[in-house]
């Protein structure tokens, strides 16, 4: 008998860790469903949310009302760290999930008011190299670059290029179109990497893997003030490397870090690293300055 006590000692405080555990994940599930509809009210303003039911959303989209079952949402926010304590990472698997929702097929007729969130800008090489359908809409060289720029709607499975007679449907002007795919692409822009190799003279690295890492050297200027510098290395479209500027005095490093631009399976994008101000972009001359370039 001596060992009940004990035994009961353990139970209680089992229960009352699950019974923890438990609140916090209601909690949790109870913010991401709030969350969420923030991010419907303003990301997919064709999508109505009717009703909860038993933790589900019940939603309309167009003439069709759906159950948006939440359990797997749920456990990945849970699983984050801190069961979701960085507001960003959130997000992330928000647009995710909505993404997975509610994008458009790739056969679909779009709609500005539906699919307008989904646009996003992608960098393509001058010389047609990336396999890019036939006749997406390109601007022309980006100053300082002399790469070009896509717009595509960003669908599972795969981005849909969007065409001028895309661009003529969705109602948008080729300011409209441009301004609209940066504003989309900076929602969960980390900018937290950019002071990294301004304060710390450390590198960081951007590489959410989603079709739009290169892009986000657009958002660069954005972020940076007068007189400020960064480089930057974008050897393809799933690689945005940031350095502090002094790393170009440093041969030997800055020779290890060019060694990224050689990366197989890939199509190119840039081979030099590019120096992003307040003001725009500077392709390095490697060659000329530090000698032949590393193979």
């Amino acid at each position: 008998m001596p060992g009940w006590p004990w035994v009961l000692f353990i139970l209680t405080v089992l229960l009352i860790g699950v019974r923890s555990f438990y609140t916090r994940f209601r909690g949790v599930c109870r913010r991401t469903r709030e969350e969420l509809q923030e991010l419907l009210r303003r990301d997919y303003p064709g999508v109505e949310v009717l009703r909860e039911e038993r933790g589900d959303l019940i939603v309309r989209s167009g003439a069709q009302e759906q159950v948006w079952e939440m359990a797997d949402l749920y456990s990945a926010v849970a699983q984050l760290p801190g069961m979701g304590r960085d507001p960003q990472a959130r997000q992330r698997l928000y647009q995710q999930a909505a993404r997975t929702m509610f994008a458009p097929k790739m056969e679909e007729p779009l709609d500005r008011e539906r699919h307008g969130a989904l646009i996003k800008p992608q960098l393509l090489p001058p010389d047609g190299s990336d396999g890019v359908p036939v006749s997406p809409i390109q601007s022309a060289e980006l100053p300082g670059l002399g790469l070009k720029l896509g717009y595509v709607v960003d669908v599972p499975g795969g981005p849909r290029y969007l065409t001028e007679q895309d661009r003529m449907t969705l109602g948008l002007s080729p300011r409209e179109l441009h301004d609209l795919a940066l504003t989309n692409l900076a929602r969960d822009f980390p900018r937290d990497l950019i002071i990294q190799p301004l304060r710390a003279n450390t590198g960081s690295a951007i590489q959410f893997s989603d079709g739009f890492d290169a892009a986000r050297l657009l958002l660069l200027p954005g972020y940076l003030q007068a007189g400020e510098a960064v480089l930057a290395f974008v050897p393809h479209r799933d690689m945005l490397m940031l350095l502090p500027e002094a790393m170009q005095e440093d041969p030997e490093r800055f020779r290890q870090g060019l060694q990224l631009l050689a990366c197989d399976g890939h199509p190119p994008l840039l081979r030099q690293p590019v120096r992003v101000t307040s003001t725009g972009f500077q392709l390095l001359d490697w060659p000329a300055v530090h000698g032949s370039q590393p193979g």
